[in-house]
């Protein structure tokens, strides 16, 4: 009896895009910042200045009609003035949507639209407990940036925003956003017949 192997095709050779969510009018990373593989598809979601305690979302992102069934987020965080606190960390939630209009159809309370993202008309703790967590970047004490692979997730719906709250004790892109960003991959399964 021969079994087919499921193999994990590379992002850079598979129809679907990587979701590059930054302030792109900014972004320029350097060699060792770069995040991105290939021409991602860009959605606008600015990290300047988010201060402890505090959330922004991004705008309402399109993954395609035909899209990956799972993604590996990457983030891209810069601390430039002072370092994270010891043991801290960042959270990244989807506020996922069935609906494309920016205002329409999300969880949380999300706009839609690049920003700070409140809660309101409820508080951030409520409007966060409605949204799919994706997991947490555990930071280090170090200035400048900071690299890590923050989870995997499934989503629900074509639509929907990022949504990353910063709990490090420590504003993070306090002086640039240059190389600040974070990256949704496809994982794309190749199905291959044996051999």
């Amino acid at each position: 009896m021969t079994t087919n192997q499921v193999l994990i095709k590379d992002a850079a050779s598979t129809a679907a895009k990587q979701i590059s969510f930054a302030t792109h009018a900014s972004y320029v990373p350097t060699t060792n910042q770069v995040i991105e593989v290939g021409t991602p598809t860009e959605v606008e979601m600015s990290l300047l200045n988010l201060a402890d305690a505090a959330a922004v979302q991004s705008t309402k992102a399109d993954l395609g009609a035909v899209r990956a069934s799972r993604y590996v987020v990457t983030a891209c965080i810069e601390y430039q003035v002072t370092a994270p606190t010891t043991a801290t960390f960042i959270e990244f939630y989807w506020a996922a949507s069935g609906q494309s209009a920016a205002a329409v159809g999300n969880p949380g309370y999300a706009t839609g639209a690049d920003g700070a993202y409140t809660g309101t008309p409820g508080t951030l703790v409520e409007g966060i407990s409605q949204l799919a967590l994706i997991g947490v970047m555990l930071v280090t004490t170090d200035l400048e940036f900071q690299i890590a692979d923050v989870g995997i997730f499934s989503p629900a719906h074509r639509y929907g925003s990022l949504i990353v709250k910063n709990e490090t004790g420590q504003t993070i892109c306090d002086t640039d956003i240059i190389e600040s960003a974070v990256v949704f991959t496809p994982i794309v399964d190749d199905i291959a017949a044996a051999a």
